[in-house]
């Protein structure tokens, strides 16, 4: 609280009046003692001393604190303790206030009003009088940029109508003035930030050697620029976040994007400066392998990139063909959100998965980067142009495409298709991984452009600080199930099945994705009889709907569905039934998977998904069509679905008998025989004495 003292000119005037030393009939007025009012960083309201001497601090010489963008000093106003004698009024009072360089004084003062609070009457025909402003709210900092000491430089001012016109309180002239001192950057000297950690409005100076932890000083932050210095280092380790709002600049020191790190911007009009190495480890693979490559950075050469693989084995998309067609990596350097199939080093050994450890090196990209002069309708090979991982839905939600993105990842050999599948319902695998909603950094991958679409782009609002891998399961708000098709020795394909809100029955842009249709094997769903790795369904949910699948296969064999994983209301114990209509079964696939054998050919009507049992379905007729026969490696392999065979001939063309099996008492078996490039007549019979029998070339 401010204490307030008649001012020994005020004294001095009133013995004059009092003894009649000839002034006393003279108009006059002036300021007995004045405060300003301020609130420093958000803390309590202050009076400081101007013109006065209490228990308050004295403005004058005073060091008001160290600030930066995210600090307040508020000039809330200012109190004037004034009187006036013998008909000589005060109309107004001002504080007069101005912010400069403490080494360089300059600038025009700016003002606010005090307006009258109060008075008495005193011995000199007229008042003492308070006028009082303590409301405002202006922040002294505004539109600092400059580093360094200020000066606040303030004078008190009133206007009377006698004696000049003006009364001060100036400090004789001098005015009163405070310091601070204003930074709008932290700089890490090794230790600690000079000014606390970096914040949108703070820059970020790197003078010593950083590298991230998950806790800390040395914490992911966020800046609104980041600089490091000669020589030194700055490390974004595994699993952490830097966030730009404005420019990066490398001065010559080492600047790296660990594997699984982020380094997001925002600003996009944002130049960088300077290289930095972003590194990014494959998905574990082999020899003949290949990955789908897009550079975050600028101007890196392929051949550079990967120096082991064979020059004939570096790829572009030519949407064109739809073929991947071969680039010169000597001469060819990413562009921007372009995808690149690379094989793996040569020098690897064959069928020893391995991880391919990338290391991109160039002028990190930011900003908006479009791709155009595309044709509708037509598969582009795109990718991640950031150092940081972007949404899969932000990008699908942004541009104009089919809506599915198709991620590389095959096994040389492998049967299955060679992509795996992501769109807004989810993602399906493809060797046995599965795209998150987050596109890793270096990650390539297929889109179909729209029906009018000649341009794809990519933008900052993308871009997340998720560090997940570029293929991970995730758990999402989403009642879906995920069906794998197996050989007995390998994985070939998933297919989902999502019940979500923004799903219909037809075909939905971004949530149904259509199979790429890349290998001869395969399990879908259906939609209009067209195939779907990834197919949405509308709620509320029903148990008496039904999905159509759709299944095919270049060679006969064994074949398993399973469930994979599911969530939502799956988890909370709703049956999922597969429904065999060639053999009349209805199989629990929630208590285990489902075993068939199938000739070659496609069969879009033999599986369907119910989700209640069916009473009486198992009784299935011993037809040809509920039998299947198969060579399997030089045997003969029969499958009689739900029927039990007793006994099975094998015959040639000329009613011979080869080969009998009896006492089979199961529905699969295997018979061997020496026959070889001939036409075989299989007789099978059920226990219950019919008989099938089928034609196979041995």
């Amino acid at each position: 609280m401010k204490k307030t003292y008649i001012s020994i000119g005020r004294l001095i005037f009133l013995l004059l009046f009092i003894f009649n030393f000839g002034k006393a009939h003279s108009q006059s007025a002036g300021f007995n003692s004045t405060y300003i009012i301020l609130q420093l960083n958000g803390g309590s309201v202050n009076y400081y001393d101007l013109n006065a001497t209490t228990s308050n601090p004295d403005f004058q010489s005073a060091y008001l604190g160290n600030y930066g963008p995210n600090n307040s000093l508020i000039l809330k106003g200012a109190e004037h303790n004034v009187w006036k004698c013998y008909g000589c009024d005060l109309t107004s009072t001002r504080l007069n206030y101005r912010i400069y360089l403490t080494a360089s004084p300059s600038g025009s003062y700016s003002n606010i009003n005090i307006p009258y609070s109060s008075g008495f009457n005193n011995g000199c025909s007229g008042q003492d009088q308070k006028w009082k402003s303590d409301g405002n709210s202006i922040n002294l900092l505004s539109g600092l940029t400059i580093q360094g000491n200020y000066t606040i430089e303030v004078y008190s001012d009133a206007s009377i109508t006698c004696s000049g016109g003006t009364a001060f309180a100036s400090n004789n002239g001098s005015n009163y003035k405070a310091t601070f001192n204003y930074f709008n950057s932290s700089t890490w000297n090794g230790t600690t930030w000079s000014n606390g950690a970096p914040s949108v409005a703070l820059d970020a100076i790197i003078a010593e050697n950083f590298s991230s932890t998950s806790s800390g000083d040395t914490a992911g932050f966020t800046a609104k620029t980041l600089t490091v210095n000669s020589s030194k280092s700055f490390i974004i380790n595994d699993g952490h976040t830097i966030t730009v709002a404005g420019a990066i600049t490398n001065n010559n020191g080492t600047f790296n994007v660990e594997n699984n790190a982020n380094l997001v911007q925002t600003n996009v009009s944002a130049t960088n400066t300077g290289s930095i190495v972003v590194k990014r480890n494959s998905a574990s693979i082999q020899l003949y392998d290949y990955t789908l490559w897009s550079s975050p950075v600028a101007g890196q050469n392929l051949k550079s990139f990967s120096p082991n693989t064979l020059d004939n084995r570096f790829y572009s998309y030519d949407s064109s063909q739809n073929l991947y067609s071969q680039v010169n990596p000597s001469s060819t350097s990413f562009s921007p959100a372009t995808g690149y199939l690379i094989r793996a080093p040569n020098t690897w050994t064959a069928s020893t998965p391995t991880t391919f450890n990338g290391v991109f090196t160039g002028v990190p990209n930011n900003g908006t980067i479009t791709l155009t002069g595309l044709t509708p309708n037509k598969f582009y090979a795109v990718g991640n142009p950031y150092p940081s991982s972007i949404s899969a839905a932000s990008f699908i939600n942004g541009n104009s495409t089919s809506g599915t993105l198709y991620y590389w990842r095959k096994t040389n050999g492998a049967n299955g298709t060679a992509y795996a599948t992501r769109t807004n319902a989810g993602g399906t695998a493809s060797g046995g991984l599965t795209p998150t909603d987050n596109i890793g950094v270096g990650q390539g991958f297929i889109v179909k452009t729209g029906a009018s679409a000649t341009t794809l782009s990519f933008n900052n609002t993308m871009r997340t600080s998720s560090n997940s891998l570029v293929f991970l399961r995730t758990n999402e708000e989403r009642n879906r199930y995920w069906l794998n098709l197996n050989t007995p020795t390998e994985f070939i394909c998933q297919t989902l099945v999502a019940y979500m809100p923004e799903a219909t029955a037809s075909v939905d842009n971004a949530i149904d994705g259509k199979y790429i249709n890349d290998a001869p094997i395969a399990l879908t769903s259906l939609i209009n009889s067209e195939e779907y790795a990834i197919q949405g369904r509308a709620l509320p949910f029903s148990t008496s709907d039904s999905v159509p699948l759709g299944f095919k296969t270049n060679v006969a064999g064994n074949f398993t569905i399973a469930i994979d994983h599911v969530d939502g209301f799956f988890i909370n114990g709703q049956a999922i039934f597969l429904k065999d209509n060639l053999l009349n079964t209805v199989t629990d696939l929630s208590l285990g998977s489902y075993s068939f054998a199938s000739e070659a050919g496609t069969f879009n009507s033999r599986f369907e998904i119910v989700y209640q049992r069916v009473l009486g379905i198992n009784n299935s007729e011993f037809t040809s069509n509920n039998v299947i026969v198969f060579n399997d490696n030089g045997d003969i392999s029969i499958n009689s679905g739900s029927t039990v065979m007793e006994q099975v001939r094998v015959y040639d063309v000329q009613g011979r008998l080869l080969v009998e099996k009896k006492q089979i008492n199961t529905t699969e078996t295997k018979i061997t025989t020496s026959a070889v490039n001939q036409v075989l007549l299989i007789e099978i019979t059920a226990l219950n004495g019919l008989k099938v029998t089928k034609k196979i070339i041995q």
